[in-house]
């Protein structure tokens, strides 16, 4: 399904960056697509050090930047990706994070796709309409899809995709 998403907004050689990429699923999928200019941030060694045996040649594409999002983010140059994406992250930033929101936008160059629990609430889930969020930083949301249980995915997730005005 990302990979479907991904495809009918860039194509290589586009630049992706991919926020909270665990163990690489995501971009191995991406790689094997023909996106080879790929950047990732991830807070959990375990979970690079599964990447790189996973996904040994997306691995290799990608730099990825071990730290929090709101470690890295300022490092990456304003419109330096062609297309940020995350999936299952963003539910994660602490209210008092959600400036890295407006980062996301000032790094892409043009596309921010999403798939996140926006209903979801727990110690570590902050739901939030990111339709909203994006819309307030002068995105415009291009595509919404709420039908994400063949996938895999419980109610409550949405995949969205917005595109820099």
């Amino acid at each position: 399904m990302l990979v479907s998403l991904v495809l009918r907004h860039v194509s290589p050689p586009a630049r992706i960056l991919e926020i909270g990429c665990n163990a690489g699923r995501n971009l191995g999928f991406l790689f094997e697509a023909g996106f080879t200019d790929l950047a990732a941030i991830e807070i959990s060694k375990p979970a690079i050090d599964r990447f790189r045996t996973a996904f040994p040649h997306a691995f290799t594409a990608a730099g990825v930047r071990i730290a929090s999002v709101e470690e890295a983010i300022r490092d990456f140059p304003s419109a330096s990706c062609d297309l940020v994406f995350t999936m299952a992250v963003l539910e994660h930033i602490h209210p008092d994070s959600e400036w890295i929101f407006a980062e996301l936008v000032r790094v892409t160059r043009r596309w921010i796709i999403i798939i996140e629990d926006e209903v979801g609430v727990s110690e570590r889930h902050f739901p939030r309409n990111y339709k909203l969020v994006f819309e307030r930083l002068k995105m415009t949301q291009q595509e919404e899809d709420a039908a994400l249980e063949p996938y895999g995915l419980p109610a409550g997730f949405v995949a969205r995709v917005f595109e820099k005005r």
